[in-house]
């Protein structure tokens, strides 16, 4: 019965280390996905900023709208490329939070009972 106890004394430090390690990896993450989403806003107010001075100063309605187009091609690609890193950085971070636990997860899939193959009746 003692050493039951160690064991799962055992297994339960184990298993806090690797939330801990899991709970670094997405507390850094999250900030590296902070620090895009400002820099990405801080960004976006400057290029909207820009185009608003930009259109402020356009003689003609066809030179607004050519202007106008740009800006919303730029705005639109913009937010693209800021979606796909956050996405990135979300998939990166997940990935790794997840790192610690592969041992856990390879341990309970090895112990697990193995289906039997055959027809159904």
């Amino acid at each position: 019965m003692y050493k039951n106890f160690d064991d799962v004394k055992k297994l339960t430090e184990e298993n806090t280390q690797k939330l801990t390690e899991a709970t670094q990896v997405i507390s850094k993450g999250a900030q590296a996905i902070a620090a895009e989403a400002a820099d990405f806003s801080k960004k976006a107010l400057e290029s909207s900023t820009a185009a608003i001075q930009e259109l402020s100063s356009v003689k003609s309605i066809e030179t607004a709208l050519e202007l106008q187009a740009k800006n919303s091609k730029k705005a639109y690609e913009d937010v693209v490329a800021y979606s796909t890193k956050i996405n990135e950085l979300s998939v990166n971070m997940f990935k790794d939070a997840f790192k610690p636990f592969e041992s856990l997860f390879a341990a309970a899939q090895s112990k697990a009972p193995v289906a039997k193959s055959g027809k159904a009746a």
